[in-house]
């Protein structure tokens, strides 16, 4: 079995710039208006060809709104009405801000700088080609874990004072506690406290 480099799968094709002509952004939205409340203000402007209503995907707001969302209109027309109407209107205590929706430029993701892929280089490759060596590292790998539990276990009993003059398990049996001896009954009690609250 060889292992070779993976090809990376091509991404999808970028939006046709026309699509933006017809999408807009929807922000400021207060995050008690639900996705069904939003979408049947903005259906009231024309037939909706896409809806996406965001939400957080992790962290501490996860499954909230996060304040924005983008429609996309049958025609630009119906997006330019919308635009109009919808941009300023009050939704909840906030107003709504509407803009056409951008893409992100490609570019601007090529000039970011890639992480480093923790890959083998050729020559780790051809080393673990064989079998051998592949057996050696493992044992290796294995002695250098061994050693290491070793160490580990020699510091945690030299830290902790362990006495073995004295048992560390004592049977109940053989502890004497000593016993208090009651003077009086139980009773002689109870008769001075009935006697104290009588008249």
């Amino acid at each position: 079995m060889s292992i070779e480099p993976s090809i990376p799968l091509p991404l999808d094709p970028p939006p046709p710039p026309e699509a933006d002509e017809k999408r807009l952004w929807i922000g400021n939205i207060d995050s008690r208006l639900t996705e069904y409340h939003l979408l049947k203000i903005v259906q009231k402007y024309g037939k909706i060809k896409k809806f996406d209503f965001l939400f957080h995907k992790s962290g501490a707001l996860k499954g909230q709104p996060r304040g924005y969302s983008f429609v996309t209109y049958e025609t630009r027309e119906q997006a330019e009405n919308a635009l109009a109407a919808l941009n300023g209107k009050q939704a909840l205590g906030k107003n709504l801000v509407v803009r056409w929706a951008h893409t992100a430029p490609s570019e601007s993701f090529t000039g970011m700088k890639k992480p480093t892929v923790l890959s083998k280089t050729p020559e780790e490759t051809k080393q673990t080609k064989n079998p051998t060596s592949q057996i050696m590292a493992i044992e290796a790998k294995l002695k250098a874990m061994k050693d290491q539990r070793e160490k580990e276990l020699e510091m945690c009993l030299s830290a902790t004072r362990v006495c073995t003059v004295e048992p560390v398990l004592i049977n109940k049996s053989d502890i004497q506690v000593p016993r208090k001896v009651r003077n009086a009954p139980y009773n002689l009690h109870e008769k001075k406290q009935q006697k104290c609250y009588r008249r």
